[in-house]
Order: C-alpha cells, then sequence, then structure tokens
C-alpha cells in the first residue's frame, strides 16, 4: 500500500465556491430586507470558512421563505465544506426542484455525487448542467475529473480538451489533465501540461506540486523531493506536500525521513487514516510493533469497515503472539468479506498455535475451497464494486486541505448518544414557546436569579453550583405545598441525595397525582441512581463501540433491564398524562436504546422529532442506532439533520462513517 497514488486526494477541483458567492445576485423580488441580510451575511461567512454559522444563516432565511433557491444552495456549499456531502446532496436537490434550470446546482451535485462514489449519476448532473450552460469550462473540467476516476482516460482527456479550448488559460484544466497522461504513463505529455500551467499562473505552487507527482511516478525521486522541498518551504503546513515526499522518501529507503514525514502529516491532519496505515507499516518494518498495532488502531477507528487494517493488524499481532487478537481481527476480516483466502489460511495458523486443530483444517479447507471453485470465485467477484471500494478504501483529508477547526473541535470528544432530559435550574429564564406552560407557572415563583427549564442531564448545575439554601430562597412558595416538596425534590436531586429526593419528589405527586412533571424527574433520576448503584460509566456511546455487537451476542439478558424497564413504565405514565411532550419520548428512546429496544428507540424519536422538528440530539441519537444497524442511508441523513440544527460533533460521526 505504502506508495500508491491516490489520485482523488491531489486533483485540483473547479469547484469556484467562493467566486459564485459575489456572481450569485438576490433577485429584487425579494421584499423583506432581512432575507437579503441574512443572505449575505450567511456568504460572508461562507467566505470566511465559517461554515457552521452559515448553515444557521441560511436556516433562518429557509424558515421565512421556503420558496428560494438560494439558502438551499449556499446551505449546501457549507455542507459540502463540513464534509457531509449526504447533507449537501440534499440542499442542491432542493434548490433544482426549486430552480430546474440553475446550472450551479446541478454541478456541485455532480461533484458531491462524485464524493459519494456514485460516478454515474455525477455523470448524469454533469450532462444537465452542460445542456444548460453548453460552453462551461468547469463542468467539462469536473466531468473530465469523474471519468478519470472511472479510468476513462479516453473520455477525460476529451473533456478536459473541450475545457482548455473554450478557455486557454484554464491552468486547472490543464493541471488535471496532466494527471491523466501520467496514468497513462505519457510523462512528457503530462510534465508539458505543468509548465504551461506555470506560465498561465507562477504564483500558484499547485502546478509544483503536480509535477512532483509526475516526477515520482515516472521514477525520478529526485526531482520530485526538488518540488516537495519547494512547496514545503512555501507551504509549510501543506500535508499532502509531506505525504508525498515521505513517499518519496520511502522510495530512497530514507526510512527515519519517511517516519517524520508521516508524523507531520498526522500533526497537520488528525483524521488521515492513509498516513496512520502508512506509518504503521513502517513501524512494523523497523520492528516497533506495539507502535505499528497503535496505528492500525487509530485507522480501525477512523475507518472500522478497512479489511486491510484488521488484516494487517492481526498479522503483527500474532507476530507479538497476542493470539486471542489476530484471531479476531481475522476474523473480522472475514466477516467483512468471506472471500479473503489469506485470512482464512492465516486464522487456520493462529488456531493451530491455540491447539484448535479442528478449527485450524477447517479455515485450511475453506481457503483452499475459495481458491479451487471457480463458481465460488465468481460470485465473490459479483459483488458489488461500491462495496469492495468502501471496505478497501483508506480516508484521507488531502482534498478537503487540513481539517478545519470545527472538525478539530469535536476530533477529540468521544462520540456518545445525547442523555436524556430533566428539568432542573438555570440563571436565566426561558421565554421562548418550547417552554412548557407548566413550567412557566412555576418560575412565576422564583425572584428572578433562578428558573426551572428543561435541561440536559450533562449540564445540569452541580449542587456546588446552588446549595440547598440558595435555592430555596430564591423561590416564594407556602410551606408543604406542592412547589415546595417539588423544589425540594430536585434540589436533592442535585446533589444525588435519591432517599430524600424520591420522597419529596413523592410527597409533590401527593399534592397533585396527575403531575407529569413530577413523573417526568423521577425518571430521570431513577436513571441516575442505576448508575450509581451499579458503578458503571454511562452506556451511552456502545453504538460506536465496534465490539458492542460481539457483546449482545454474548449475552442475552441486560443485567439492568429490570431497572431500565421500571423507567420506561415511568416513562409511560408521563406520556400519558401528556401525549405531546416530546422530550418524554426523547428520553424513554434513550433508555429503550440502553436497553437493547433498538427498534423501539427508532420509533420514540421519531414522535420526538413530530413533536419537535428542530430537536438535534434526536436526529443525533436515532442516526447513531441506524449506524450501528449498518443502515448507513437513514443513519447519515439523521446525522447531516442534526449538524443542519447546530449539533457540531455531527460532522466528526459523518467524516467517519458517511464519507
Amino acid at each position: 500500500m505504502i506508495g500508491k497514488i491516490h489520485y482523488k486526494s491531489i486533483v485540483t477541483r473547479s469547484m469556484s465556491f467562493l467566486f459564485l458567492l459575489f456572481l450569485l445576485n438576490t433577485p429584487d423580488s425579494i421584499a423583506q430586507l432581512n432575507i437579503q441580510n441574512y443572505i449575505e451575511q450567511g456568504k460572508r461567512s461562507l467566505f470566511r470558512n465559517e461554515n457552521s454559522d452559515a448553515i444557521r444563516k441560511f436556516n433562518t432565511v429557509i424558515k421565512i421563505n421556503s420558496g428560494l433557491f438560494q439558502p438551499y444552495f449556499f446551505r449546501g456549499v457549507a455542507k459540502f465544506n463540513l464534509g457531509d456531502y449526504v447533507g449537501a446532496r440534499s440542499d442542491f436537490s432542493k434548490a433544482i426542484s426549486l430552480h430546474p434550470y440553475f446550472t450551479h446546482a446541478f454541478h456541485y451535485r455532480g461533484i458531491t455525487q462524485e464524493r459519494l462514489n456514485n460516478y454515474n449519476s455525477a455523470l448524469n448532473d454533469y450532462n444537465s448542467a452542460l445542456e444548460i450552460d453548453p460552453v462551461n469550462p468547469d463542468i467539462y473540467s469536473s466531468r473530465g475529473f469523474t471519468r478519470m476516476l472511472m479510468n476513462d482516460t479516453i473520455g477525460s482527456l476529451r473533456d478536459y480538451n473541450e475545457a482548455i479550448m473554450l478557455d486557454p488559460y484554464n491552468y486547472g484544466a490543464y493541471l488535471n489533465r496532466s494527471l491523466v497522461y501520467s496514468m497513462m504513463k505519457d510523462f512528457e505529455k503530462a510534465l508539458k501540461d505543468c509548465s504551461k500551467a506555470i506560465n498561465i499562473n507562477k504564483y500558484n505552487i499547485e502546478a509544483f506540486f503536480r509535477r512532483g507527482i509526475i516526477y515520482y511516478n515516472k521514477g525520478d525521486m529526485d526531482k520530485a523531493l526538488e518540488d516537495f522541498n519547494f512547496m514545503i518551504r512555501v507551504d509549510s503546513t501543506n500535508s499532502r506536500a509531506f505525504y508525498y515526499r515521505a513517499l518519496a522518501k520511502y522510495k530512497q529507503e530514507d526510512i527515519s525521513g519517511a517516519m517524520a514525514d508521516y508524523n507531520k502529516v498526522i500533526e497537520l491532519d488528525p483524521l488521515n487514516a492513509l498516513t496512520y496505515y502508512n506509518r504503521a507499516i513502517l513501524k512494523g518494518q523497523v520492528g516497533d510493533e506495539q507502535g505499528a498495532i497503535r496505528d492500525y488502531d487509530r485507522v480501525v477507528e477512523l475507518n472500522p469497515n478497512n479489511i486491510f487494517a484488521f488484516y494487517n493488524r492481526g498479522g503483527v499481532k500474532l507476530e507479538v503472539g497476542d493470539l486471542i487478537g489476530a484471531r479476531d481481527d481475522f476474523s473480522r476480516v472475514i466477516e467483512l468479506y468471506p472471500g479473503f483466502t489469506q485470512a482464512y489460511q492465516n486464522r487456520a495458523v493462529v488456531k493451530n498455535r491455540m491447539n484448535d486443530y479442528v478449527g485450524a483444517m477447517e479455515d485450511q479447507e475453506m481457503a483452499n475451497r475459495i481458491s479451487n471453485d471457480k463458481f465460488l470465485q465468481n460470485n465473490m467477484a459479483q459483488l458489488d464494486s461500491t462495496y469492495f471500494n468502501k471496505i478497501i478504501e483508506l480516508k484521507a483529508n488531502f482534498d478537503n486541505g487540513n481539517i478545519s477547526s470545527e472538525g478539530l473541535a469535536s476530533l477529540n470528544e468521544s462520540v456518545k448518544m445525547k442523555p436524556g432530559y430533566m428539568i432542573s435550574f438555570v440563571n436565566k429564564p426561558n421565554d421562548t414557546p418550547t417552554l412548557i406552560q407548566e413550567l412557566k407557572k412555576v418560575n412565576r415563583a422564583s425572584k428572578g436569579n433562578y428558573f426551572f427549564d428543561l435541561v440536559p442531564s450533562d449540564q445540569i448545575l452541580s449542587d456546588e453550583d446552588l446549595t440547598f439554601a440558595d435555592a430555596e430562597s430564591e423561590f416564594n412558595y407556602k410551606e408543604n405545598s406542592f412547589l415546595d416538596f417539588f423544589l425540594k425534590g430536585t434540589i436533592y436531586g442535585l446533589s444525588q441525595d435519591f432517599n430524600n429526593a424520591f420522597e419529596f419528589l413523592g410527597k409533590a405527586l401527593k399534592k397533585d397525582s396527575d403531575n407529569y412533571l413530577v413523573y417526568f424527574n423521577m425518571a430521570a433520576l431513577k436513571y441516575q441512581l442505576t448508575e450509581v448503584l451499579n458503578a458503571i460509566d454511562m452506556k451511552n456511546d456502545f453504538l460506536m463501540v465496534e465490539d458492542r455487537k460481539a457483546e449482545l451476542k454474548k449475552t442475552s439478558r441486560n443485567e439492568n433491564a429490570g431497572a431500565y424497564q421500571e423507567i420506561i413504565r415511568i416513562y409511560d405514565r408521563v406520556l400519558v398524562l401528556n401525549p405531546n411532550f416530546g422530550l418524554a419520548y426523547f428520553n424513554r428512546a434513550y433508555i429503550k436504546s440502553l436497553n437493547n429496544d433498538l427498534p423501539g428507540a427508532i420509533s420514540d424519536y421519531r414522535f420526538a422529532i413530530s413533536l419537535n422538528p428542530e430537536l438535534a440530539e434526536a436526529y443525533f441519537n436515532r442516526g447513531l442506532i441506524h449506524i450501528y444497524l449498518d443502515d448507513m442511508d437513514h443513519g447519515c441523513e439523521d446525522i447531516s439533520k442534526a449538524g443542519e440544527l447546530g449539533l457540531k460533533e455531527s460532522y466528526y460521526v459523518i467524516k467517519k462513517y458517511c464519507q
């Protein structure tokens, strides 16, 4: 795998998004000045690469007037920049439905389809764009790029030739055509195109980098290194230059130099699975087996279904004597791709060393059967090529440049389901229409410093932030009243004094036996109590743990099933009393997911979303369940929607599972 050039990661694209920000003017027919203002603000956010902020602004425009195509198009651009290709495709499609002759929407949806490996769909969109604008060189360039990815070098050359004929100064077309010539081993023409691009724009260092790639493919490592070194001198933060310089150094057997460059790539681009993979191979070659395993661990974390990472890691584990780990890795390879004969052979070796001679014989027989059975080989060969590409692809972020600050913000956060809500204290009153009327009534008793609100359970104030005495003094209430008991029960809940909390909430129910808010908080506190009693960490990240499926196969009964069922029954009571309480569905869905009732959880999240369409956490959690169930289409759609609604960690999940 070391030394393989990934053309998709080095091609200069013709997506002139920023250029469009100034060309695509809002029509005068938009009467409301605030709409015009928000669109302009959103475009400025795009220009500054503040994509999440741009999405928020375009969301506002769409709420005011959902019949405009511009905010959908620009929001699609922002989602594309964040790596949310599923969401971008949806927005470009909406723009097309509102303006069927909008060339740019077809063009950029084609580019998005290509990023999703839907090459035929991409070609259809480019063709539609060219029907509207048949003399647009950028569309020909994009179609040429997609055809190059499809190994249609003749068609790709034809498109780039057309683009250059329409615009003889299109240096991007020359650069991309140079790659096609390089693929065809016509290095002289490739170098000539690079020289032409340099003559057109001497200040664009991409041409020098591209020339380095061509020299690399030609086998001239000295000249390749000259160009890569030049690019690094000009831009010391360009991860691509360090990556390809590492490849060239490796070809020259400069192992330490290659290792240093791989380290630099990972420093600049922490999500680059391809670099971790190559560095793991390098570490294995120099005898750093544990370092190699750690790098393969990172590859698997970033690309959970990559068969080569599991296969190589299994080999290293076999070398260091971790037989169980090696067996599990080879088993994962077989699970992902049952026709991988070497995985059966290696697992046979492992089983033999584990004295599982029968299992070893079975694996070796299966390997022989696959190798000798032409019918079986043909069946494996007919596997969907998109699936096979998916399980061997190693993601690199070279095509997006270095990872954005928005991506880095969530990089080191573990991906967990969003926990349930509970009623607790906040410092500012919630005056929005979303606050339920019963809490508004209770808040009339506040003296102005603290108020009741629905708060995510991981964001509630602690007893250090709000003491018992302070809380009691901040509300006007009669002793032994409903508010007195509800207030005290909530305060005791802050300090996890569950006995007193349940006692006072029970007294509150005696004052008002049908008060669903009390039941709602009792259910939330019972979940917290379940955690404390079992001395466990929150089980809200299991959907992202790859070993979870194996764990579920081993146990048919959740050890906390009884406690979870009791909590679910309390939420059932809440929803009988108030069937329109969306957060009760959200909380019940969360508990159902912990209790392995995933269909029930999905159903409850659907109800929560229908009652609160802007509840980003519900889309996020439902998306994680779909992904866990290998329903990637629905999962990625939900995660995209969560990101659209402002949940930034959605984009880490998208990068990991949806690209």
